[in-house]
C-alpha cells in the first residue's frame, strides 16, 4: 500500500520500506507535481538527509 503525504498532513507514521507519495502543495494542475519513492531512512532529529545532505529540522513527532 502506497502511504499518502502531503505538507499539511504529517500525521502519517512512517518506516523503512513504505512506498509513499506525495503532491507538492498547489501542484495539482502541473502534470510532474507528483513524487513517489521507497523510505530508506526514517530522521528523527536536526541532521543531513539523502544524497545531496539538505538539512532537515525533524523531530520524533514530525519525521
Amino acid at each position: 500500500m502506497t502511504k499518502q503525504a502531503s505538507a499539511d498532513n504529517t500525521s502519517a507514521t512512517y518506516e523503512v520500506g513504505d512506498h509513499v507519495q506525495y503532491q507538492a502543495v498547489g501542484g495539482s494542475n502541473v502534470p510532474n507535481s507528483t513524487t513517489q519513492g521507497e523510505v530508506t531512512e526514517v530522521i528523527t532529529g536536526k541532521e543531513s538527509a539523502g544524497e545531496t545532505g539538505v538539512q532537515v529540522n525533524a523531530s520524533t513527532d514530525d519525521p
